[in-house]
């Protein structure tokens, strides 16, 4: 049985890309809901995705590449941390 779509659009948004203003450090969650509606509506907020495999991999391979870098420069002083 097949389950009828939806018509809901979900966005997810990193907050650490929402602008916020120098002195706005106070958190509460209503200020935060509405500074995001406001946000969302004027349209800076940036989407993000999760990455599919072949990005994962690529990532994967980056971090082993650094990962061996770091050994490597450590092996060369002759330090381990």
């Amino acid at each position: 049985m097949e389950r009828p779509a939806l018509c809901c659009v979900c966005q997810v948004i990193a907050p650490s890309l929402a602008p916020i203003k120098p002195g706005d450090r106070v958190k509460t969650d209503r200020r935060d809901a509405k500074m995001l509606l406001g946000l969302f509506a004027a349209g800076p907020l940036t989407q993000v995705h999760p990455p599919d495999a072949p990005q994962e991999a690529d990532r994967e391979l980056t971090r082993c590449r650094q990962c061996a870098e770091m050994d490597r420069k450590r092996a060369r002083r002759g330090t381990q941390e």
